[in-house]
């Protein structure tokens, strides 16, 4: 099964002169995803007022969803080198 992932980006001289409040930044993340993972009616009810997506869809992918924050670790990475443009799909309009 496919475990989709998804990071938050900083750079690295700000990581470098704020760490303090970038760790910071990833409690409250962790404590915002622990409680939309418990919450996931109130999280699916906020999407869909947000995106005017369907209720009964947004609760299917809710449902489906993880929204834990956890630290990057060896099986969150990718195992070798990506060159996008090798495996990027070429869309042209009206194809």
């Amino acid at each position: 099964m496919h475990k989709p992932n998804a990071f938050y980006i900083a750079r690295s001289d700000f990581v470098d002169k704020h760490p303090a409040l970038v760790a910071k930044l990833n409690v409250v993340f962790a404590s915002e995803g622990r409680w939309a993972d418990s919450h996931h009616d109130e999280v699916a009810k906020a999407q869909a007022e947000a995106t005017g997506v369907d209720i009964d869809a947004v609760k299917r992918f809710v449902a489906r969803s993880s929204y834990r924050v956890v630290p990057v670790d060896d099986e969150s990475l990718i195992p070798k080198p990506v060159n996008v443009s090798d495996v990027i799909w070429k869309w042209s309009p009206g194809s």
